[in-house]
């Protein structure tokens, strides 16, 4: 099957890591913890035992949902042209932005001169 990506021998391809998933996902993974921390002490109102319970697999479908969409569903391929972002569980999509305001700029000055100029 064809995705539509044509890579060239001096593209570069980036996935995301682990540890990007888990900083982006830091908050939402610590409100599951606090919910089933809270969900433990809960002894006497099954009303709250339940709200805390779906809460809590809600998180945690979303959570794995987030899993895969991240580490396993999305890429960057860095061409010289541009950038495609590759993501997508159910339906793939691709963003790409242009590089044509990119410029490789260096600056480099004797310690004579940045002396005279301030």
């Amino acid at each position: 099957m064809n995705d539509g990506t044509n890579i060239a021998s001096d593209d570069i391809i980036l996935k995301p890591k682990f540890r990007y998933w888990l900083m982006k996902n830091f908050l939402l993974i610590t409100l599951a913890i606090f919910v089933f921390i809270f969900s433990k002490y809960i002894r006497e109102h099954e009303l709250l035992k339940f709200i805390s319970g779906t809460i809590l697999v809600l998180l945690i479908f979303i959570i794995f949902y987030r899993y895969i969409s991240m580490l396993l569903c999305t890429k960057w391929i860095i061409t010289r042209e541009q950038i495609k972002i590759y993501q997508g569980v159910l339906s793939k999509r691709i963003n790409y932005i242009e590089l044509y305001r990119v410029y490789d700029y260096d600056n480099t000055s004797v310690n004579f001169y940045r002396k005279i100029k301030s």
